[in-house]
């Protein structure tokens, strides 16, 4: 009799390992599972019963992965199918991560976002496509539609890679846009007071990394909402035949929001003005190059301690340990300068690695901390280190 018991319960426990309780989900929410996927799997799920398909192609996210296939053919023939069966008007996401470089191939790619954002539904947009590292001005220009621009629906853009595509606008007008990631692209204006995020009224997260800014003077970032800015390496191209040298650009940001700003800077400074910012809390400073080819240059120090000084009213500082090298290394042209922050209620060197350097940057940190808060706490733990 315990002999049948046991087995009679080993079948019940097969049995119930057996139950297919996905299928047993409302469509709603295995659609918001499928859409969370990578959509080669999504699209898969259609083998599994006849319920499941013809299920896929009402997803309201897509995410292509060229390095989910073998060939970059067999990726854009299967973008191709899928766009061609699945709801267009129930996207809220087109997400494209591609390993290789842009070309006249991704045409297909561009003209399907464009119906995308045409069609107003469109919330969240990301454009990837791998580094070309050298002569990437030879490729052909692929234009993206003034309606990407111009969509009122999208509230995430990132775009990475796209470099000198021809037709960026003077102006973006996505009032719904609230987190705006720019890697590798050219930013242009014909309008000399260009001001490109103005209308973005609803933008709270900005990323600027190693753009292209191809304008006369200066470039403006503008944006009453905005929170949380990153720019790093900025690369500034000569327009219009100034002849103007980098350091002669000016980046001004007027963000009467903004609490956090993490600059990465390199041997290409550029002079840097914020206004009216009267909530910014947290500051972090890096440098993106080797800093080293500097050492006693002067006017470089200088023009860096203008760039902090800039940022002088944050109360909480993070800064690389490579800057912090550089500026001991120049610390004669300290002397005579006044400390660029003011109200610093926190201090942090980035890099586990760099802690042990503390006690060699001493008199660095004097001069940027001196005027803070912590300062007298900060000096005590360093000469209590050195002993």
């Amino acid at each position: 009799m315990k002999g049948k018991k046991v087995k009679n319960k080993k079948i019940t426990m097969v049995e119930e390992t057996q139950i297919d309780r996905l299928s047993d989900l409302p469509d709603g929410l295995i659609l918001h599972i499928l859409s969370l996927m990578d959509t080669k799997y999504a699209v898969q799920t259609c083998v599994l019963s006849k319920r499941w398909k013809y299920l896929w192609i009402h997803i309201s996210s897509v995410h292509f992965h060229s390095k989910s296939f073998s060939r970059l053919e067999d990726f854009r023939s299967f973008m191709y199918h899928v766009l061609q069966r699945c709801k267009m008007s129930n996207l809220l996401a087109f997400c494209h991560h591609s390993h290789n470089y842009l070309n006249e191939e991704d045409k297909y790619t561009l003209d399907r976002v464009t119906d995308l954002t045409v069609s107003r539904r469109l919330q969240e947009l990301i454009l990837t496509f791998a580094h070309l590292d050298r002569n990437w001005h030879t490729l052909k220009k692929l234009d993206l539609a003034y309606s990407i621009f111009r969509c009122q629906s999208l509230r995430v853009v990132r775009l990475e890679n796209l470099f000198d595509f021809g037709n960026f606008p003077d102006s973006l007008e996505l009032a719904s846009l609230e987190t705006l990631t720019l890697t590798r692209v050219t930013l242009s204006s014909k309008n000399h007071c260009n001001d490109l995020f103005s209308k973005c009224g609803k933008l709270q997260n900005l990323v600027l990394h190693k753009v292209t800014i191809r304008i006369s003077s200066v470039f403006n970032i503008s944006a009453p909402e905005l929170v949380n800015l990153t720019i790093c390496s900025p690369e500034f191209e000569t327009t219009n035949g100034t002849g103007k040298h980098p350091s002669e650009k000016k980046v001004v940001v007027r963000a009467t929001k903004l609490t956090s700003f993490i600059l990465s800077v390199d041997h290409k400074l550029y002079y840097f003005s914020i206004y009216n910012s009267p909530l910014l809390y947290y500051v972090e400073v890096k440098a993106s190059g080797v800093l080293s080819h500097y050492f006693n240059n002067g006017r470089y120090v200088l023009h860096l301690i203008d760039v902090l000084r800039e940022l002088g009213n944050a109360k909480s500082l993070a800064i690389s340990g490579n800057i912090l090298e550089f500026l001991s290394k120049n610390y004669s042209v300290l002397e005579h300068q006044s400390s660029p922050f003011r109200n610093i209620e926190s201090f942090k060197v980035l890099g586990q690695e760099n802690k042990s350097k503390m006690m060699e940057w001493s008199k660095v940190l004097q001069f940027l901390l001196q005027d803070s808060l912590i300062a007298d706490t900060m000096f005590f733990e360093i000469q209590k280190g050195k002993k």
